[in-house]
């Protein structure tokens, strides 16, 4: 019977080996100076040629065992190369598919400047909305003495010239013109209706004046010679015993004058107004004279029944 003392001694540490760099193989796979050196030890401490020399060939336990080395040890230098060859075909799979998104960015900015060029080329279907104009119409008159009401119609020919007695004690709506409403308070001298005292309301100011020549603003009294600018833009200037109130937009004003030591006051608006009422403005607007109960309508006293 052959004996094999030396199969004995070096084939399990031998296989031994040959586990722990099989190992090292699979995790460093892709590192060359790990893989040749686990060939040059292997091969230098135990070489195949005095492994194979004190055995019998027949031996199939031996030799299954040396050719299973081989057989795992080809396959695993194989595997390499065909994982190194699949990274390049990636960058060609990402090198076609940047062309093509650069193309797909590029159309979309063409579609983007087309879209904002188009309404600059082609004009805009939306309406221009114009300024919305306003119609004044150019005022001389004067209401005075007992009352009468006196001017010249919107036309500019038509002459205006009436007297509305009223009430003693009432309170008319005198004239009205852009946005400002004059109220005169008809007060009895002899048996004989005058305007006693006015108000006007600009914004959120009360402005008043009487026929001793008074002027007050939200219940202030403002001094001979003072100019106030209202929070509206309107404008009160005291001279003397007159006030004059000039509109926010300045083309037009209303003179209120105390010209018999406190009997009377005269209500003089002049310039362009819009939005005539009132009993001057209405008979200016018609171009006629109003009748005294026309004039009447324009009562803003609340009557107690």
């Amino acid at each position: 019977m052959i004996s094999y003392p030396n199969v004995q001694q070096y084939a399990p540490s031998y296989q031994n080996n040959y586990n722990q760099y099989q190992n090292n193989y699979n995790q460093y796979s892709y590192n060359q100076p790990i893989q040749q050196n686990y060939n040059n030890y292997s091969t230098s401490i135990y070489p195949q040629q005095n492994y194979l020399s004190n055995t019998n060939i027949n031996n199939t336990n031996i030799f299954n065992n040396f050719g299973g080395y081989q057989m795992m040890q080809q396959p695993m230098m194989m595997q390499q190369p065909m994982m190194i060859q699949q990274q390049p075909m990636m960058i060609q799979q990402q090198q076609m598919m940047m062309p093509q998104q650069q193309q797909s960015d590029s159309s979309g900015f063409m579609q983007q400047l087309i879209m904002m060029l188009l309404p600059m080329l082609l004009g805009s279907n939306e309406p221009v909305v114009e300024d919305e104009v306003i119609e004044e119409t150019e005022v001389t008159s004067s209401v005075w003495g007992d009352p009468h009401y006196t001017g010249t119609g919107a036309d500019g020919k038509t002459a205006i010239n009436f007297t509305h007695n009223g009430t003693t004690g009432d309170t008319y709506n005198v004239f009205e013109g852009d946005g400002y409403r004059i109220e005169g308070k008809y007060g009895s001298n002899g048996g004989i209706n005058y305007i006693t005292d006015t108000k006007i309301k600009a914004g959120a100011d009360i402005i008043e004046h009487n026929a001793k020549g008074e002027t007050r603003i939200n219940g202030k009294i403002i001094k001979d010679g003072k100019t106030v600018k209202l929070n509206d833009g309107t404008k009160v200037i005291v001279k003397g015993t007159t006030m004059t109130l000039e509109t926010k937009d300045g083309n037009s004003k209303v003179d209120i004058l105390s010209p018999d030591n406190g009997v009377s006051l005269t209500v003089n608006p002049d310039g362009d107004f819009s939005g005539l009422n009132g009993i001057m403005g209405t008979a200016i607007n018609e171009n006629r004279n109003l009748s005294e109960e026309e004039a009447n309508k324009f009562d803003l006293t609340t009557k107690k029944k």
